[in-house]
């Protein structure tokens, strides 16, 4: 794909994407309630990976519908192990809260066994 995305709104008016392309940043605004279908099929997540050519971290929070999924995952590339701690909660259907943007708001999962959060302070990702 060699198309870079414009700012703007992610869906149009019939729920369907307004453009396909890439970006080195978000640029696109998302509103979970331009998506014209079914709720229980609404699948949403934000997804962080750090890495370098030795270790990596994936960091997930999602909310697809009937379940939360909260992960993190490390990666060790030399060792080829990738030890990961899990957590899911049932029926959530978008109580996550997950923003509209990666750019601004905060992202919790929080139960009596893990608790993971993406935060912006003073427009900073921290």
């Amino acid at each position: 794909m060699k198309h870079e995305l414009t700012p703007g709104l992610l869906l149009n008016e019939q729920g369907d994407l307004n453009e396909a392309g890439f970006s080195l940043c978000p640029v696109k605004t998302y509103e979970r309630k331009q998506i014209k279908g079914m709720k229980w099929r609404i699948k949403e997540w934000d997804y962080y990976y750090i890495g370098n050519s030795k270790y990596g971290l994936c960091l997930t929070i999602s909310d697809v519908s009937f379940l939360a999924l909260c992960s993190v995952t490390f990666l060790d590339f030399e060792n080829k192990k990738q030890p990961a701690k899990t957590v899911i909660k049932p029926f959530t259907f978008g109580k996550v809260g997950l923003p509209s943007s990666s750019s601004s708001g905060n992202v919790e999962f929080e139960n009596r066994k893990f608790s993971l959060s993406f935060k912006h302070e003073n427009g900073k990702d921290i």
